[in-house]
């Protein structure tokens, strides 16, 4: 059967500009003492970055003060920050949480666009008590509660320390350079940075640079909104990750004999053992390979009541798949991804069952204006399913303009039984004049 998409549209979006250039983050060769403080005089060679109202009223001085600053030693990206409060008995403290997402306490977050594409970012965020929160965000931000574009199971390196002072509280941020992706460019590195911060006491909301608050839910967090921020000094990292797991058991059945006249013992060991493995080719290009796979550990799907004709997509939550998935994304509108969708992976829906994954290889990243991604993987054959192998290759070109692109497609699926499924597509966003965009996707 051949099935043909085409998808077209206008998309209106304005484009935050950067106001007064870029921020220039320097190299510093001072000791900064991990202590949630910013006394160390690594500090003073970094500018504060000026907070402004995003709610109540949108361009006005925030009513709690923010000095906000941000440095690199090479190994470490550091954020501090002083976040005054005139009252600081007042600051809220609920829960200290890993990737708790939560409007009860005080919150302070940055939101990163390692690639400085205007569409992907990873964000920071944490509170008084010092929890973490991180996550990736893709699609520029569109999106509300419902469908959010934002991916809460990715997770990286990073720690912080916070205090509550008798001025409101502080933190620093430690994040390693070997936990971020991006791109050199002429000897520069530059990325898109977003500050926030959120003081529920005065349901009041400020941000860095200033974001008109008619974006939405989400328009605090849009990659395209961000102020260019360039780095000084600043080399990637190749880290090498490796996951090794072992998972073992024992199960013993006694069965009724033949005669029926007595049962029979039969013992049977289990021992499952694999890797996963990770390897920073270059600052902007990650090879991930896993063995016999195993996703014990994942954390379950929400429950939905879907009373639509219309199948869910649930997000991807398996470690291997996360990191900036979104370079995958082929859609048609609305909120599926006809092209490639990797819950497909190691999953027999109409079975319930789970299939074993053999092994497969996933390589992703940016070669100059191109976005590249290839991911193979073949399972194990399950009670309804044959061996099977899933391929998907995705290019993408910066084309025209910062803010347009053209990119292609191939996605196969092909089972060991001659059964198979071959994908391919076109898709493009193109900026026509001002903030008309044209949208184009074939498949």
């Amino acid at each position: 059967m051949l099935v043909f998409l085409l998808s077209a549209c206008i998309v209106l979006q304005l484009r935050a500009g950067t106001d007064g250039g870029k921020f220039v983050i320097t190299k510093t060769d001072k000791k900064i003492d991990f202590d949630g403080y910013m006394t160390e005089a690594a500090w003073e060679e970094a500018d504060s970055f000026p907070m402004t109202m995003h709610f109540p009223t949108f361009g006005n001085e925030p009513t709690a003060g923010s000095d906000i600053r941000m440095i690199h030693d090479g190994e470490y990206l550091w954020i501090g920050a002083m976040l005054y409060d005139r009252e600081p008995s007042k600051i809220r403290l609920t829960s200290k949480r890993r990737d708790e997402f939560g409007g009860g306490s005080d919150w302070f977050g940055v939101i990163m666009d390692t690639y400085n594409d205007n569409e992907n970012a990873v964000i920071f965020l944490t509170t008084p008590t010092g929890l973490r929160t991180d996550a990736s965000i893709f699609n520029d931000a569109a999106g509300d509660i419902v469908n959010m574009p934002v991916n809460e199971s990715w997770n990286t390196f990073w720690d912080v320390e916070c205090h509550v002072t008798d001025k409101g509280w502080s933190l620093e941020m430690r994040i390693p350079v070997s936990s971020l992706r991006f791109q050199e460019e002429e000897g520069r590195v530059t990325m898109g940075v977003i500050f926030w911060r959120w003081v529920p006491h005065l349901d009041e909301i400020s941000t860095f640079p200033p974001i008109p608050p008619e974006y939405g839910s989400f328009g605090m967090w849009k990659p395209s909104l961000a102020r260019d921020v360039e780095f000084e000094g600043l080399q990637g990292k190749n880290p090498l990750y490796l996951t090794p797991y072992v998972a073992g058991g024992f199960e013993q059945r006694n069965l009724l004999d033949g005669a029926g006249t007595g049962y029979e013992r039969s013992d049977e060991p289990k021992l499952e053992a694999g890797m996963d493995l990770k390897y920073g080719l270059t600052s902007n290009m990650t090879l991930d390979l896993t063995v016999n796979t195993d996703f014990a550990q994942v954390e379950a799907d929400d429950e939905i009541v879907n009373l639509t004709r219309f199948s869910y997509y649930f997000p991807e939550k398996r470690q291997f798949f996360l990191e900036r998935s979104s370079i995958f994304e082929f859609g048609t509108g609305g909120a599926n991804n006809v092209m490639f969708y990797s819950r497909r992976i190691g999953l027999n829906e109409d079975a319930e069952e789970i299939v074993r994954i053999y092994g497969g290889a996933r390589l992703l990243g940016r070669q100059g204006p191109w976005d590249i991604g290839f991911l193979d993987m073949q399972t194990a054959p399950s009670s309804a399913l044959p061996s099977e192998n899933f391929g998907t290759l995705r290019l993408k070109r910066r084309t025209f303009n910062q803010h347009s692109y053209l990119g292609g497609i191939m996605t196969s699926r092909l089972g060991t039984d001659g059964s198979y499924n071959i994908g391919y597509g076109l898709d493009g966003l193109v900026r026509v004049t001002g903030d008309e965009y044209l949208k184009i996707a074939i498949a």
